[in-house]
């Protein structure tokens, strides 16, 4: 069973701009390694431990 409908939401930081992606379970293994998870400390991160921190990936994917 494959869950196509699933994905991880990161922020892309370009020099410019910072984008909200939402990348598969595929691309996430190709870019795992250069991810950096970053804390939050947030009125929502106080509900859910799955909100307590963020995955940024630094450059541009090309996915």
């Amino acid at each position: 069973m494959v869950d196509f409908w699933a994905g991880m939401g990161i922020l892309e930081v370009r020099e410019d701009q910072i984008i909200e992606r939402t990348i598969s379970q595929k691309q996430y293994e190709k870019i795992k390694d250069k991810l950096i998870k970053i804390k939050l400390d947030t009125e929502i991160s106080k509900i859910s431990s799955n909100f307590s921190w963020i995955y940024v990936y630094e450059g541009q994917l090309d996915f």
